[in-house]
């Protein structure tokens, strides 16, 4: 499998990011979260400040391996209730999915 199965959007774009929710497809399946993470940002790795996007001082999150390993639990049950299997290229293809369309609060200056 070298396509990513995962598609995830943040259900919630422009200003008020933070009242959006996760929308997860696998293989064009309904992926369902547990319910304490479908609204909160992911704590993936970017740079989340609307003013200086290309900054790496404002930098933020976890990189993909330090990311699985502070999230592999709620992620293995996740993908078990899923009906997926655990391993390294379902747990990789998530986060991939995931980080381009992570978000922090703040990081659409609607708050500001």
């Amino acid at each position: 499998m070298n396509t990513n199965p995962f598609v995830a959007r943040w259900g919630r774009s422009g200003n008020l990011l933070c009242h959006g929710e996760w929308h997860i497809t696998y293989l064009e399946r309904p992926f369902m979260l547990p319910e304490n993470r479908r609204d909160k940002d992911m704590g993936t790795y970017g740079i989340y400040y609307i003013i200086d996007p290309e900054n790496e001082l404002f930098a933020e999150g976890r990189d993909e391996d330090d990311w699985i390993l502070e999230n592999i639990d709620w992620l293995a049950d996740c993908l078990v209730d899923n009906g997926l299997p655990i391993d390294e290229a379902h747990i990789r293809f998530f986060y991939q999915a995931v980080n381009p369309q992570d978000w922090r609060c703040g990081s659409c200056a609607g708050c500001m």
